[in-house]
C-alpha cells in the first residue's frame, strides 16, 4: 500500500470540503455600496442599485441599463443560469451575512445588482409623445408607483423638476418593479419643457374642469403638482388647460395622493 500517497489524497479530500469562510465582500466594498443609499454618492459614483428577484430579472431580462456587477446566492446563480449567460464575467457570489450587510431591504433578496445611471438632460428629440411632467413629487413610493401606472398607460417619457425625489432612489427603483426600463427620465424646469414642445399642457388642479373624453387632448404635457402644494405658482403660467378628477357630491377628503390622482388622470387620457 502506498500511505503517502492514500494520505496525500485524504488532506486533499479535506482541504477542498472546508468552507470558504473569507469574505468576498472587503470592507471598502460594503462602505462603497451602502453610500449608494444616498442621492450624493448616486451621482458622484453615477451609480444606483436594484434589488428584489423581480425587479432584478427585468432589469437583466431588457439589458437597457449598463449592469456594473451582479451579486447574487449560489442558489440564484443555479436557478437563473440562462438570463445570467452574458453576464458570466460580472457575478460575485456571496452568502446572507453578506447581502445583509448591502441589501437596503429590512428583509434581503438573493440578488443585488449596481447599475450605471442614463444622462438625464432633456432631448427634443424624444419629445413627439405624450409626457408626464411631476413637479416636486417628494415620496419614493409615490413616484415608483407613478412610474410603474405610467409605463401601463404606455407613457415612455418622464420630465421631473429638480427638486422631485430621484429617479435611482432605492424605495423608488423598488416600487416601479421594473418600470424604469421602459421609461425615459430627463429633468427641466417646466419652461424649458415647454420651449422645446408644441403639445398642450394640462395641469391637475382642484379649480379645474372635469375631462370631456370627447375632447381631443392628447397627445400632450400632463402636469403633476407637489404632494401637499400642488402645481407650483410659477409654472401655472404654462398650463393651458386645468384639469379635475371628479369625485361624490358628498366627499370629505380634501384630495387624492398624487399616485392615485396620477393613475385617473391617465386612465381618463390614454384609457
Amino acid at each position: 500500500m502506498n500511505v503517502s500517497y492514500r494520505f496525500s489524497e485524504r488532506i486533499t479530500i479535506y482541504i477542498n470540503n472546508i468552507p470558504n469562510t473569507t469574505p468576498l465582500l472587503t470592507a471598502s466594498d460594503i462602505k462603497y455600496l451602502q453610500s449608494l443609499r444616498l442621492g450624493k454618492f448616486r451621482q458622484k459614483y453615477n451609480k444606483f442599485v436594484v434589488e428584489g428577484d423581480k425587479c432584478c430579472v427585468e432589469f437583466l431580462k431588457t439589458q437597457m441599463y449598463h449592469i456594473d456587477t451582479i451579486y447574487a446566492s449560489k442558489d440564484w446563480e443555479r436557478l437563473h443560469t440562462d438570463i445570467l449567460l452574458p453576464f458570466n464575467s460580472k457575478v460575485t457570489i456571496i452568502d446572507f451575512k453578506e447581502m445583509k450587510k448591502i441589501s437596503q431591504l429590512k428583509t434581503p433578496t438573493e440578488v443585488f445588482l449596481l447599475c450605471d445611471m442614463d444622462d438625464n438632460s432633456i432631448k427634443q428629440s424624444l419629445m413627439s409623445d405624450s409626457i408626464l411632467y411631476l413637479d416636486g413629487i417628494q415620496n419614493p413610493g409615490n413616484l415608483g408607483t407613478i412610474i410603474r401606472t405610467a409605463d401601463w398607460y404606455g407613457i415612455s417619457q418622464l420630465v421631473c423638476s429638480g427638486d422631485t425625489v430621484d429617479f435611482y432612489h432605492p424605495k423608488v427603483v423598488q416600487a416601479a418593479m421594473g418600470s424604469h426600463n421602459r421609461m425615459q427620465y430627463f429633468v427641466a424646469d417646466l419652461s424649458e419643457l415647454v420651449s422645446i414642445s408644441n403639445h398642450k399642457v394640462l395641469g391637475a388642479a382642484l379649480d379645474g374642469l372635469p375631462i370631456d373624453r370627447k375632447e381631443p387632448l392628447t397627445p400632450c404635457i400632463l402636469v403633476i403638482g407637489n404632494e401637499g402644494k400642488g402645481i407650483r405658482r410659477d409654472n401655472m403660467q404654462y398650463i393651458e388647460r386645468k384639469i379635475l378628477i371628479t369625485g361624490s357630491q358628498d366627499k370629505i377628503a380634501e384630495s387624492l395622493n398624487a399616485s392615485i390622482a396620477t393613475a385617473i388622470l391617465l386612465d381618463r387620457l390614454f384609457g
